[in-house]
């Protein structure tokens, strides 16, 4: 016969009504938290920084009201493998997708520091020409003779750019 207490211990429906509650606490406190640093943060840094700069903090606090709710649910001694094997995994994601993790944080260095904007005349390495696009993982720009060149940012934050727009 299906027993509950094999499965739940010794908790009771008050550890389930706070562990709901920490999780929808966490939630609001997450969302109202989120939508207050894009308030800060609108008009000083680019759209793309803005939005994904909310969802870092939204799910951080979030996480942080899920790790609370398990731990009054009695799983605490399972956080810890949870947490070293989401580390392990990456540690792992990390060196699989270095070029990539490398270019996106170079994007995010490239939006906040502003070098170059979308329509300047500018030259990067060998390639000079206007800036159509600046994404989080490359910068592309239309040569003088109508080429499109896309450079990964990784390149365009370590390269000398001359930019004849400023």
């Amino acid at each position: 016969m299906f027993q509950l207490q094999e499965y739940f211990g010794s908790l009771t429906i008050i550890d389930f009504i706070a562990a709901f509650l920490y999780i929808m606490l966490g939630f609001v406190i997450a969302k109202l938290t989120a939508r207050y640093a894009s308030r800060i943060l609108k008009g000083k840094v680019p759209q793309h920084l803005l939005a994904f700069t909310s969802k870092v903090v939204f799910y951080m606090i979030f996480l942080i009201s899920v790790i609370l709710a398990l731990i009054v649910l009695g799983a605490e001694k399972y956080i810890a493998g949870i947490l070293v094997t989401g580390g392990v995994v990456g540690v792992i994601l990390g060196f699989a997708s270095e070029k990539a993790v490398s270019n996106f944080i170079s994007g995010i260095f490239l939006l906040v520091d502003r070098p170059l904007n979308i329509g300047e005349p500018v030259k990067i390495k060998n390639e000079a020409g206007t800036v159509t696009d600046i994404s989080f993982l490359s910068t592309k720009i239309k040569t003088w003779d109508g080429r499109y060149v896309r450079f990964p940012n990784s390149e365009v934050f370590n390269a000398t750019i001359t930019n004849y727009g400023k």
